[in-house]
């Protein structure tokens, strides 16, 4: 996989977490991480390890190329 835009995946991290109306907490206990890594992927701080992405994607039933590719675009 390409390398990660930290805003692009961020941004797309937390519209998918709110189209399933989780909460920064619910998503992180459900991929074994904190609410302060949840809101810095979000923010486009930090970028979550490829092994974490998988862990988001089953977390929020999608997959991982759904956090790199912008709404309307081709995968």
């Amino acid at each position: 996989m390409r390398n990660l835009d930290p805003t692009k995946t961020g941004s797309n991290i937390a519209r998918l977490r709110l189209e399933r109306l989780l909460t920064q907490e619910e998503l992180a206990a459900a991929t074994g991480t904190s609410r302060v890594s949840v809101s810095k992927w979000e923010r486009g701080i930090a970028a979550p390890r490829m092994t974490t992405l998988r862990r988001i994607a089953q977390a929020l039933e999608c997959d991982v190329r759904d956090f790199v590719v912008t709404v309307g675009e081709e995968r």
